[in-house]
C-alpha cells in the first residue's frame, strides 16, 4: 500500500513565488514548516532568518527545474526549458508577462497554462524532496 504524503499546495507555493523577496511574508507562510528549511536554519531561528530559509529551499527547487547547465544558445529556446524560464524570469527577475511571452513567442494562453504546469511541478518537487 503506498502511503499519501500531504502535498504541498500548488496556491501556497505561488503566492511564495509572488513574494520572493518578502522575508517576513515567507517566514509566516506554511513553507517555513517543511522539513527542508529547517534543515537550513540550524540555529538560527529569527522571522526574518526563517524567511531567507523558504526563499533559499523555493529557489534550490526551481534550480533542479532547470533542464541543463548551460542555457540553450537557440533563440527561442527549446520547449523543454519554457515552464525554468518562466518562473525564473516572472519571480526571480520580474521581467513582465508580455515581455517573458515575446522572448519565448508564445500565446498568453500557452504562457498561463505552461507557468500553471510549472509551479504545480514545483510544489510536487517540494513535496518530493521533503519526504525522501
Amino acid at each position: 500500500a503506498r502511503v499519501e504524503v500531504p502535498s504541498v499546495p500548488a496556491e501556497m507555493v505561488e503566492n511564495a513565488l509572488r513574494n520572493l523577496y518578502d522575508f517576513a511574508y515567507l517566514a509566516d507562510t506554511p513553507l517555513a514548516g517543511l522539513e527542508l528549511v529547517k534543515k537550513r536554519l540550524a540555529g538560527n531561528k529569527t522571522h526574518l532568518e526563517r524567511g531567507k530559509a523558504v526563499q533559499a529551499t523555493l529557489l534550490e527547487v526551481l534550480e533542479e527545474m532547470r533542464p541543463s547547465r548551460e542555457l540553450p544558445p537557440r533563440d527561442p529556446p527549446p520547449r523543454e526549458w519554457y515552464p525554468y524560464l518562466i518562473l525564473r524570469d516572472a519571480y526571480l527577475e520580474e521581467v513582465s508577462n508580455r515581455d517573458i511571452m515575446l522572448k519565448l513567442y508564445i500565446s498568453e494562453g500557452t504562457f498561463n497554462r505552461t507557468r500553471r504546469a510549472a509551479i504545480r511541478s514545483l510544489a510536487r518537487a517540494l513535496t518530493e524532496m521533503e519526504h525522501s
